[in-house]
């Protein structure tokens, strides 16, 4: 999802974010399409694919964690745009997901990365 805006908007969700990279299926009633996050966090995921929906509209979201866990959850699209695509390569969709259904194996990946994250820091 985009940084908060210069009015400094909600600036703790942002830092929460978690620079991951997932594969995720999604869609409508069926997780047919495929895309990949590029952060995350509890409450939202920002999803980078081909296939883009409409803002409210409701999605099944398949994730797959890195030790190859899939799990299902519910978001709904809060924003989609079209990203800058370089030349010969397919256009890309973004679009920012507010979780609205989640899994306790998501709180608890998101959880231990973020503890990984302060140990570093």
């Amino acid at each position: 999802m985009p940084p908060p805006d210069k009015k400094g908007t909600d600036n703790k969700r942002f830092l929460d974010r978690l620079p991951i990279k997932l594969f995720i299926k999604y869609g409508r009633e069926q997780a047919t399409y495929v895309g990949f996050s590029t952060d995350i966090s509890n409450n939202g995921i920002f999803l980078k694919s081909n296939k883009s929906f409409e803002p409210e509209t409701t999605l099944k979201l398949q994730i797959t964690l890195p030790d190859g866990k899939i799990i299902d959850l519910k978001g709904t699209v809060v924003w989609a745009k079209k990203l800058a695509s370089k030349e010969g390569q397919l256009e890309v969709n973004g679009m920012g997901i507010r979780i609205v259904h989640s899994n306790p194996m998501y709180t608890k990946f998101i959880h231990e990365n973020q503890k990984k994250i302060e140990k570093k820091g």
